[in-house]
C-alpha cells in the first residue's frame, strides 16, 4: 500500500498519542505508590497467603471515639476473625491498629520557652502506619513501658535546641519532662506539602496526654485479614458508627478511581463536620490527580483505538476479498 502524506501524518499523530498514553500510565503508577501510609496491609501481610486490607475511620470531634471505644473495636475485630476461623490469640501478628488525637500544645526546653506546636497524641502502632523518616533515634510504640518518651520533627528540634541531634535531651510539656526518643522528617511529597500547614510537630504517647475519660480520638486505622471481599471494611463499619470509612488498600486502583470520576463533585458535598488529618487529605488530593490522569489517558487512547479498529476492519475485508479471489481461481482451474 502506497503511503500518502496524509497517512504518514496520521501515523505520527497516533504514535504521539500512544506515547502520551504510556507516559500517563507511568505517571499514574508513580503517584499511586507515593504514600507508604496507604500500603500498610501489603507490608504487614508479609508472606501470609491470606489477603489483607487496611481500613481507616474518621469521626468529627463532636462524636469522637473514647479509649473504651478502641478497646471495644479491637475486641470486635478479634471476634469477627474468629467467626471466619482466624484466631488472633494463636497469632498476635494477625492485626494491628493505630489511633490519634490532634491538637496544639506549648513545649519548652532549657534554651527555649513556650513554643506552640502541633500535637499528635498517638496510640497503637502509629509509626507502622506512618513511617516518617527518622533523622535520628527511634519511634515510640504503645507497648513501650516508658511513657516519658516522645518523638519530635526536625523543625521543632531546631526551634528548641538549634540542632537535629536532640535524641536523649529533655523537653517540658505542662510542667512535666519528657525525653526525646527520635527526630523525624515530615513527608515532603507534593500532595502533603499542599495540605499540611503544620509548622512543627510533637508525637506523644496517647496515655501520657489524655486520661481514658477525656480522650478525643478522631482517627482510627486498622490492618486485618480480608478473607472475602470487603470483610475488613464491613467489620469496621459495624464497629464504628457515624464514621467516614476508607479502604486504603484499594483506593488508588483504577476501579476505585473510575468510581470517583463517575461520581464527580459528590465528594465535595459534606455535612459530616469531619476534619481529616493531613495524610488523608493528601491521599484525597492524590486521588483527584489520578482521576485527571485517567481521564487524559482515556482521551489520548480514543483516536489510536478508532484507527486501530478501522485498520483491523479493512484488513479483514481485504483478507476476505483475497480469499474469495483465490477460491474463485481454484474453482476455475479445477
Amino acid at each position: 500500500m502506497k503511503l500518502s502524506i496524509r497517512n504518514i501524518v496520521l501515523f505520527a499523530v497516533n504514535l504521539l498519542l500512544i506515547l502520551g498514553f504510556v507516559l500517563c500510565c507511568l505517571l499514574y503508577h508513580s503517584l499511586a505508590n507515593t504514600f507508604l501510609e496507604q500500603s500498610v496491609a501489603e507490608r504487614w501481610r508479609g508472606d501470609n497467603e491470606t489477603p489483607y486490607a487496611q481500613v481507616s475511620a474518621f469521626r468529627p470531634e463532636s462524636e469522637a471515639l473514647r479509649y473504651q471505644d478502641i478497646y471495644n473495636i479491637r475486641k470486635g475485630i478479634d471476634e469477627a476473625l474468629v467467626s471466619v476461623s482466624l484466631d488472633p490469640e494463636a497469632n498476635d501478628m494477625l492485626t494491628t491498629d493505630a489511633y490519634c488525637a490532634v491538637g496544639t500544645i506549648n513545649v519548652s526546653s532549657s534554651k527555649t520557652k513556650n513554643v506552640q506546636t502541633t500535637l499528635y497524641a498517638v496510640g497503637g502502632d502509629f509509626f507502622v502506619f506512618h513511617p516518617l523518616k527518622l533523622e535520628s533515634g527511634n519511634y515510640i510504640y504503645e507497648q513501650d513501658l516508658n511513657r516519658d518518651l516522645v518523638v519530635i520533627d526536625r523543625e521543632l528540634s531546631w526551634t528548641l535546641f538549634g540542632s537535629v541531634d536532640s535524641v536523649g535531651l529533655t523537653l517540658t510539656v505542662d510542667g512535666r519532662d519528657y525525653i526525646i526518643a527520635g527526630v523525624v522528617a515530615r513527608n515532603d511529597d507534593f500532595f502533603t506539602k499542599q495540605v499540611d500547614q503544620t509548622v512543627s510537630a510533637i508525637y506523644m504517647p496517647f496515655a501520657a496526654v489524655y486520661d481514658y475519660e477525656e480522650a478525643v480520638i478522631t482517627s482510627y486505622e486498622a490492618v486485618m485479614p480480608n478473607p472475602v471481599k470487603s470483610f475488613a471494611l464491613n467489620t469496621l463499619e459495624s464497629l464504628v458508627s457515624n464514621a467516614q470509612l476508607v479502604e486504603n488498600s484499594e483506593r488508588f486502583t483504577l476501579g476505585k478511581i473510575s468510581d470517583l470520576i463517575f461520581s464527580f463533585g459528590k465528594r465535595s458535598i459534606s455535612t459530616s463536620g469531619i476534619a481529616c488529618p493531613y495524610w488523608e487529605n493528601a491521599a484525597r488530593l492524590c486521588e483527584d490527580y489520578l482521576a485527571l490522569i485517567a481521564v487524559i489517558a482515556a482521551l489520548l487512547s480514543v483516536m489510536p483505538l478508532v484507527c486501530g479498529i478501522i485498520l483491523i476492519v479493512r484488513a479483514y475485508k481485504a483478507l476476505r476479498t483475497t480469499g474469495r479471489r483465490v477460491a474463485n481461481r481454484i474453482r476455475e482451474k479445477y
